[in-house]
């Protein structure tokens, strides 16, 4: 095997790319997260944090919320801004929100706090702007074989492609990836509640293999470094190993994801 290198994703480049792949996988916690979260809350300030394309904003307020989107990445806001252009959003991003303490009555960040530096540090910071009494909504993707992104390291083992070496944070940081490792981070908080969330999503192969042919994700970084035969290899490799998933011409794919809802 050769080993490669993968760089760090610049998402300023890839939201259209995310938007047209992984992102209705990422939408597939809406639901369940505000169903839980937001029962006695329309009408009231939410705060989308990591807010991305604005869909999970959006459908917070179509249940009757007043919604702010806080989003880091200029070329996220500027699809959010096209798809949803009448919620307004904040050049912002944990570790530091910059909104005022207790600013709003539920926080939200989906699929977030297991991609910043100190997770429990972001925790605190959405804490810290949720008024007392409030609502905390947080979801993060599970490890296991039928993680989300268990696919590719097989798709690269087919195709004889080394991946890249892990990247964990410091052990002082770290938090186990399951529902007792979320809990752990919300040791600040009340009354919360965390389960794991299932489904299966059905996804055409081409429009899911376009966001990695572009760089989005750490398989799509490695993507990006081989040679055209090597690339080649790996699309027939992905065809190969996800044939058995096949229904009808869609991918059916087992998504599973953690979800918590906590009291400020």
């Amino acid at each position: 095997m050769a080993a490669v290198n993968a760089s760090h994703t610049d998402w300023s480049d890839l939201a259209v790319a995310y938007a047209e792949s992984f992102a209705p996988m990422c939408a597939g916690t809406t639901d369940p997260l505000l169903d839980t979260l937001l029962p006695s809350y329309g009408g009231r300030r939410v705060l989308d944090v990591g807010s991305g394309l604005g869909t999970l904003g959006a459908a917070a307020r179509d249940r009757g919320a007043t919604v702010t989107l806080a989003e880091p990445d200029a070329g996220m806001r500027a699809v959010a801004a096209a798809e949803h252009p009448h919620l307004p959003q904040h050049d912002t991003g944990l570790p530091h929100l910059g909104f005022e303490d207790d600013a709003f009555d539920a926080v939200v960040a989906n699929f977030v706090v297991n991609h910043v530096a100190d997770p429990r540090a972001g925790v605190r910071e959405l804490l810290r702007v949720t008024a007392p009494g409030g609502r905390l909504g947080v979801t993060i993707w599970p490890n296991g074989p039928d993680s989300p992104g268990a696919l590719w390291p097989r798709v690269l083992e087919a195709a004889g492609v080394e991946p890249p070496a892990p990247r964990h944070l410091p052990p002082d940081k770290d938090f186990a990836r399951t529902v007792d490792g979320l809990a752990s981070l919300l040791l600040e908080a009340h009354d919360v509640e965390v389960w794991e969330h299932s489904w299966g999503w059905r996804v055409d192969p081409d429009a899911l293999w376009s966001g990695p042919a572009r760089g989005v994700s750490a398989f799509g970084q490695v993507l990006l470094t081989q040679e055209p035969a090597v690339r080649d290899e790996l699309r027939r490799a992905y065809d190969t190993v996800t044939a058995p998933l096949r229904d009808g011409g869609l991918l059916v794919l087992p998504v599973r994801a953690v979800l918590a809802v906590a009291t400020a």
